[in-house]
């Protein structure tokens, strides 16, 4: 099995986690009240690198699977931050370059 560089990991790990938990800053309940989250993600696509220099374009396969479970609780207006998440799993599988890896 070929191991995935750690670059491209780390870009497309960041990507899902960033798409998975962006949204709306806008507070829908009462700060101190607190929700149990539970996300999941399935993906399956395709990297493209572009063709620069004398380098050829390449096209390869991804997989993810990502579970992600957290505890989340409103901060009051004002705060740092909006809410704070206490994980109780957070898992992922990436699928490319022909190996997986455990994220």
């Amino acid at each position: 099995m070929k191991p995935v560089s750690r670059a491209r990991r780390w870009a497309f790990g960041l990507a899902a986690v960033g798409f998975v938990f962006a949204g709306p800053a806008k507070a829908e309940r009462e700060p101190g009240q607190a929700r149990h989250v539970e996300v999941t993600l399935d993906v399956q696509g395709e990297l493209h690198g572009p063709a620069s220099g004398s380098h050829e374009g390449a096209r390869q396969p991804i997989a993810m699977e990502a579970r992600f479970r957290f505890l989340e609780t409103l901060e009051p207006p004002g705060s740092e931050a909006v809410a704070i998440r206490r994980y109780e799993q957070a898992d992922a599988m990436l699928d490319a370059d022909g190996g997986a890896q455990s994220l």
